[in-house]
């Protein structure tokens, strides 16, 4: 019971993290495309900013359900190495981007990391990891029409 209970305070700091980073990257998305194009009120940078209020609030709601209910409880610590781990994983998903596209990318980085963070099988995470990958695609490159990172790789 205690390993599930640390694994939510991790899911939850991943969430407040992740969703502080997808506001910091659309506000600077928002700022380069304000310069360069006269984009509609919405823009690709509000789908991204508003992906990070939803990550950030259930983020923190995963916390707050744990804290402690009167001053005799503690909160269990940190398990930092796991942390550093899906932060790292955070890093190089931002790098690879780049380099191998948002699709490669974005299987990989979901693979791993929920392969790490929980203990299911590498069979699990992969369909999971393909299926969210592919729902990611359908719904921004086929249905919002956005343009997103082909990486150096595919040109």
């Amino acid at each position: 019971m205690q390993a599930v209970l640390k694994r939510l305070d991790l899911h939850g700091l991943a969430l407040v993290g992740f969703g502080l980073l997808a506001l910091h990257d659309g506000s600077r998305l928002a700022g380069r495309l304000a310069k360069k194009t006269n984009i509609d009120a919405v823009g690709p940078h509000g789908y991204i900013e508003l992906l990070g209020i939803v990550m950030l609030v259930l983020g923190a709601l995963m916390l707050v359900r744990r804290m402690p209910r009167s001053l005799g409880d503690t909160l269990p610590p940190i398990p930092w190495r796991d942390l550093a781990i899906a932060f790292a994983l955070l890093v190089a998903y931002a790098y690879g981007i780049g380099i191998i596209g948002f699709t490669l990318a974005t299987f990989a980085f979901l693979l791993f990391s929920s392969r790490h963070l929980s203990a299911r099988s590498w069979l699990r995470c992969g369909v999971f990891s393909a299926v969210t990958t592919v729902s990611f695609y359908v719904a921004f490159v086929q249905l919002s029409d956005m343009a997103l990172p082909k990486g150096v790789l595919w040109g």
